[in-house]
């Protein structure tokens, strides 16, 4: 008997690296960008487009290695799953850390401290401030049927 052909799911499984994710990816960050820095004329361009973008990359891309795991192993677990998640990210993370730590020692400050507040703090206080006057998450300019009046 020949052995199976291999189905789109299989080719699916085995592919290491999704080239269509870069573009859409790109297209997130822009997205997000523009919504944050764009000014009152790229408002349309919504961010919460490009963070959803990133939301559903993100599902498929653990779906993605959860599946290979229980084809590997014939179980899902989540806590080596997450150890490895771990040992990926927080490496980088306490490297910048460190390089942030040892730079305002030596400098005895920030040296981006007005670009941090301006970029990083201030939108974020600004995001919250939104959020905590809003009823829900969804744009007052959209005239959505939950949020608009009858």
């Amino acid at each position: 008997m020949p052995p199976p052909t291999p189905t789109a799911f299989d080719a699916y499984k085995q592919t290491q690296h999704f080239g269509v994710l870069d573009g859409m990816r790109a297209i997130g960050v822009v997205l997000v960008i523009f919504d944050h820095y764009g000014g009152e004329h790229l408002k349309f361009l919504s961010g919460w487009l490009g963070v959803h973008v990133f939301f559903v990359m993100s599902g498929f891309l653990i779906t993605t290695l959860l599946l290979r795991e229980q084809e590997k192993r014939g179980q899902v677990s989540l806590t080596a799953f997450y150890v490895r998640r771990c040992f990926r990210i927080l490496p980088v993370y306490y490297l910048i850390l460190l390089i942030v730590t040892i730079q305002t020692k030596a400098l005895g400050g920030l040296i981006f401290a007005d670009v941090l507040y301006r970029y990083v703090e201030q939108p974020f206080i600004s995001f919250g401030k939104r959020i905590l006057q809003s009823r829900n998450f969804s744009s007052s300019k959209l005239n959505s049927p939950i949020t608009s009046s009858a």
